[in-house]
């Protein structure tokens, strides 16, 4: 993942005297690594909505609010934020949404109530996607001949930090308690965000149509592109079988016959870290066996049907194997989306 990143024409970077040509080059590495940091608080809470559930004083039928909660916001930010990117000048707009970031970490870590804990989960959400305007901005620095090799670099950063985010979780919440996992994320955030203001380049997008006309001009390409809608389809279903099971499978372990702690459950989780390898794939073979893992994301949203009925029935190590390497298919379909972009 090693490379670096030139500035264009429209991007100026700090400390430059406003001359691309000076050309302090950003490595794909460090890309790679602040999306992994910043989408550890995407996922980390679903192994833990068993323990942070009786915390805040949620129903038992409610645990699944303190995963729900981040998700929505996650989607609220894509729709709504990450097309600012087009109107603000994107340095200035990443800080303050890391800066964001922080404050609901910080709220989280603190929240005696639910009440409290899921509106700084739907922010958390909602502030990682700036994860979305990182993506591009790399792009827009790579030329368009790298373009799928770098951005599928930095997309492994973006896998390997949302396969990690359970079982790190897992293993502070089970030394720290689950209160410092939040706490930790949000130093981390605050710590990359200083570096990020010193060495992140400037870049200000053309001018072009309003915040209101921006917004609606997405339905408007979902209606006519039918790639885009294929691409939507399938990534789509594949995170939501991603999420329904890694949701589910966290209050299954936890309960009888297994009983497994939060470090177990960690345990378990890292498993699947082994589909990183398969992200780098998005930029070695982009078409023929890609498309075959672009039809194994679809399929394995209808696996996602049977782990949201796991808890009424017995679950076995060989399924369980078959389920985590199964999410590979996805995360490599992922790959693929970003460098065709």
């Amino acid at each position: 993942m090693d490379g670096e990143l030139s500035c264009p024409d429209d991007i100026i970077v700090p400390g430059s005297s406003a001359e691309p040509e000076a050309d302090r080059g950003i490595s794909t590495l460090f890309f790679a690594g602040v999306i992994a940091v910043v989408v550890l608080n995407l996922f980390s809470a679903q192994t833990l909505i068993g323990v942070i559930g009786p915390a805040i004083g949620l129903p038992p039928s409610a645990y699944g609010l303190v995963s729900m909660t981040t998700m929505l916001g996650y989607g609220a930010g894509l729709i709504l934020l990450v097309p600012l990117t087009d109107l603000a000048e994107n340095r200035r707009l990443i800080l303050r949404m890391l800066i964001g970031d922080v404050a609901a970490l910080a709220m989280a870590s603190l929240a005696q109530t639910s009440l409290l804990f899921l509106i700084a989960g739907f922010f958390i959400g909602m502030t990682t996607s700036v994860i979305q305007m990182l993506v591009p901005l790399a792009a827009a620095l790579t030329p368009a001949a790298q373009r799928g090799r770098i951005v599928g670099n930095i997309m492994s950063g973006l896998v390997l930090g949302a396969l990690l985010s359970r079982p790190l979780a897992g293993l502070i919440a089970d030394a720290f308690g689950w209160r410092s996992v939040y706490g930790i994320s949000a130093c981390l955030i605050a710590l990359l965000a200083t570096v990020l203001a010193f060495t992140l380049p400037q870049r200000r997008p053309a001018p072009g149509l309003s915040y209101g006309k921006l917004i609606g001009s997405l339905w408007s390409l979902l209606r006519q592109e039918k790639v885009l809608q294929l691409r939507a389809a399938t990534s789509g279903l594949c995170f939501a079988s991603f999420n329904i099971f890694w949701t589910t499978i966290a209050l299954r372990l936890t309960a009888a016959p297994f009983h497994l702690s939060a470090q177990g459950v960690a345990a378990f989780a890292l498993a699947g870290a082994a589909a990183i390898f398969m992200a780098p794939l998005g930029r070695t073979d982009r078409r023929s066996r890609l498309d075959a893992a672009g039809g194994r994301a679809v399929g394995a949203a209808g696996d996602g049907g049977h782990a949201a009925g796991l808890a009424g029935r017995q679950y076995s190590s060989g399924r369980a194997a078959e389920d985590l390497f199964g999410r590979d298919g996805g995360r490599r379909h992922a790959a693929r989306c970003r460098c065709d972009r």
